[in-house]
């Protein structure tokens, strides 16, 4: 459970993230049958709800095991090679990608943490941080840019002259 992902890479010093990996790939592809809505529903499985995700379907399986992803409901359906099997359906016009696939794969073996959709978590000041390149530190926004581009092995770019800034 040590490998993630970040803006669609794999990387192994980050956990993925719920919300901003997790629930982008299920809301395009599994909500329409899988999601909020009653009317709608399939084979009473829920993905968007921590309850859903984690609690017994109507066949008796699971459709995420934390940490185990071939034993997850989910990871068998989307990788299915039978069509009647296989989520999404063919019919349904909804595709997941390989790279989604091995997401939602990683996501459940580093045990499937599941969030909240962000507008019901109260917001949280993070705390800003430090940077090398302190001269360049204009406000703590600054802090957090800069602290990206430091881990990126970067250094920032020097002031542009004022004849640029017009320009831009």
């Amino acid at each position: 459970c040590s490998v993630v992902a970040f803006a669609g890479q794999v990387h192994a010093e980050e956990k993925l993230d719920f919300n901003r990996d997790i629930r982008p790939i299920l809301s395009n592809a599994c909500f329409k049958c899988h999601g909020f809505d009653d009317k709608t529903r399939q084979a009473g499985l829920r993905l968007d709800t921590l309850e859903g995700v984690t609690g017994p379907l109507e066949s008796g399986a699971t459709a995420v095991v934390p940490c185990k992803s071939d034993e997850s409901s989910l990871i068998q359906r989307i990788t299915s090679a039978y069509e009647a099997e296989k989520m999404p359906p063919k019919d349904s016009g909804k595709t997941i990608t390989a790279e989604q696939i091995e997401l939602l794969r990683k996501w459940v073996d580093q045990g499937a943490e599941f969030k909240q959709h962000w507008s019901f978590v109260t917001p949280v000041r993070p705390t800003v941080p430090e940077v090398t390149h302190k001269d360049a530190v204009r406000n703590p926004i600054d802090n957090f840019i800069l602290a990206r581009v430091e881990k990126a092995g970067l250094s920032p770019s020097s002031p542009a002259d004022k004849v640029s800034l017009i320009r831009r």
